[in-house]
């Protein structure tokens, strides 16, 4: 059928290979159950609406500056060709329900007064929306689709997607849905690209699966967001984006990495998943937030944390790096800090860590050039750092084996660094009465010390007659060996040179023993000579400090 100009009335047909209307104004436009080869529509209005309803286009099929005013109809029809609305106005409902679209679909510049849905479409090429406006609801569930982009949308009521499957990518830019976006139990086999998009309403990408690359950047989420029991086999990143409702990840379960950068997070937050890796780059967390992580990967850097957050592990969680991240109001429980830095962290000292796992030092027997020559070191928790500045100086120390699963530190960690860390984390032990505890951070931080003072300057020999007669008024059991041994001595030295008269050696020893005990009085009144009175000072000064030390960190592991 040739052009057909000024149809004033109906448009009815069953079959003709091809149809071309142009500046037109018809009643209605009733293709049902047609067969048409090409058809073309151009700067025309229909006041019935359009009736394709199982029909079949075998060409393209263009409608260019057509406004219907009423409901416009594709039900389960079949196109071989292209699909094309540019600059068309529909008032009422447009509907492709269950049609088959083996060419593009693509529908620009159009605005939509009633519902446009395209439920249970099988579309084999690409879906492409774009510079439209639809007042009503956009459905696009239960169907197939190939590559779906929405682009330049402004959408005023809901958008679903719910049981929907794209096998190409899916890509929405640029855009703004003011009411909800429901892409639950969604399948995505391809990569996903959310960009510059506003959303005004709740969004669910509830039990969705997806297969490729999810990228959300520039976005506005306004309310609620959800991700429960979602599925994802691949990276996942968000990027300058804004949460400014609640944000729920409970159950989700990422295959690969998951990554926060430039985002903020304005509302409550709920993120209880299983992810090889998850990176918080510059986040902010305003309100409260509960990360409950399984078998990942944590990195933090440059967060913030404005309300109380935890991160909590249900398995395996590995906290990576806090990198210039403000541990204010931040909680770590049941999660390993063994290959984690802790040097460049701001308020350390308010950071709470609960059942957290640090790294234990080699607590073996080690044997040293250096004196004392053997020594068993104490069993006590330490950080990586420490094991940077011992595994440096000493490779063959036991401390290298720490290094293996450790990145390298932007800058070299010294001595004093490492007591600066140690220093906060006994703090903030001590501030929730944990004394106990924070006698391993005490210990380490007069480590550091210790290592960082000259070996023979006035403070060094304090720190190490301090470090080796007590551990630091920790190790209780270095005092009664010292004791002990000050004593054999003593009364060893007291029996040969220290009496005026003979003494047996167990009388010596008596006598010695009395001196170090008795805190007020005389010892017994023997005749000493003039080195048993230096050894008798010596005992009595002595015994009671190495008593005290005894005394002093039994007090430190008991204390509440």
């Amino acid at each position: 059928m040739g052009s057909r100009e000024d149809v004033q009335q109906r448009i009815n047909l069953t079959a003709a290979e091809s149809l071309s209307v142009l500046d037109s104004a018809v009643a209605e436009i009733v293709l049902d159950n047609a067969t048409v080869g090409a058809a073309s529509f151009t700067r025309m209005s229909v006041v019935d609406g359009i009736n394709f309803r199982k029909g079949t286009v075998t060409g393209a099929m263009n409608f260019d500056n057509v406004e219907s005013v009423e409901v416009v109809t594709f039900d389960r029809s079949t196109a071989q060709g292209p699909f094309r609305f540019a600059n068309c106005i529909f008032r009422k409902d447009v509907s492709f329900v269950a049609a088959t679209l083996a060419g593009p679909l693509e529908l620009s510049d159009c605005v939509f007064g009633g519902k446009l849905a395209l439920d249970n479409v099988t579309a084999t090429d690409s879906v492409v929306f774009s510079r439209s406006k639809t007042e009503r609801e956009l459905s696009l569930s239960a169907g197939t689709y190939t590559d779906l982009i929405l682009r330049t949308l402004d959408v005023g009521a809901e958008v679903r997607l719910q049981d929907a499957f794209v096998s190409g990518p899916l890509v929405i830019e640029d855009s703004t849905f003011r009411n909800v976006l429901s892409l639950e139990r969604m399948q995505s086999m391809a990569a996903v690209e959310i960009r510059d998009v506003a959303f005004e309403g709740p969004v669910s990408f509830h039990s969705g699966t997806y297969a490729g690359r999810i990228v959300v950047s520039n976005v506005d989420f306004q309310r609620e967001v959800t991700f429960d029991s979602a599925q994802f086999h691949s990276d996942v990143v968000f990027r300058d984006v804004r949460f400014l409702g609640p944000v729920s990840f409970r159950g989700a379960r990422f295959a690969d990495r998951l990554e926060f950068e430039h985002v903020r997070f304005s509302g409550p937050v709920d993120l209880d998943i299983e992810a090889n890796r998850v990176d918080l780059v510059n986040t902010t967390f305003a309100d409260q937030a509960s990360l409950v992580l399984e078998n990942a990967d944590l990195i933090m850097r440059r967060c913030r944390f404005a309300a109380p957050a935890t991160v909590d592990s249900r398995s395996a969680c590995r906290v990576r790096s806090l990198t210039d991240t403000d541990a204010t109001n931040l909680t770590l429980a049941k999660v390993s800090l063994a290959t984690c830095q802790l040097s460049d962290v701001y308020n350390l000292d308010k950071l709470r860590v609960e059942a957290a796992v640090f790294p234990l030092a080699p607590y073996r027997l080690q044997f040293s050039w250096r004196w004392p020559w053997a020594l068993k070191r104490a069993k006590r928790r330490v950080v990586v750092e420490e094991a940077l500045v011992r595994g440096t100086a000493a490779p063959s120390g036991g401390w290298a084996v720490f290094l293996q699963d450790t990145s390298a530190p932007a800058r070299r960690v010294y001595a004093n660094d490492v007591a600066r860390v140690y220093r906060q984390l006994r703090k903030a032990r001590e501030d929730t009465k944990d004394e106990p505890n924070a006698g391993d951070f005490y210990y380490g931080e007069m480590e550091m010390r210790r290592r960082a003072t000259t070996r023979f300057s006035a403070e060094g020999l304090i720190l190490r007659l301090y470090w080796l007669t007590s551990g630091y008024g920790l190790r209780g059991s270095r005092s009664v060996v010292c004791l002990a041994a000050l004593i054999l001595a003593c009364a060893t030295l007291m029996n040969r040179f220290g009496f005026a008269d003979p003494h047996t050696w167990s009388s010596s020893l008596v006598y010695v023993v009395d001196a170090a005990t008795k805190l007020i009085g005389a010892s017994a009144s023997d005749r000493l000579t003039g080195w048993g009175v230096v050894l008798h000072i010596f005992v009595r000064l002595g015994g009671p400090i190495l008593l005290a030390l005894a005394i002093l960190s039994v007090r430190g592991r008991t204390k509440r």
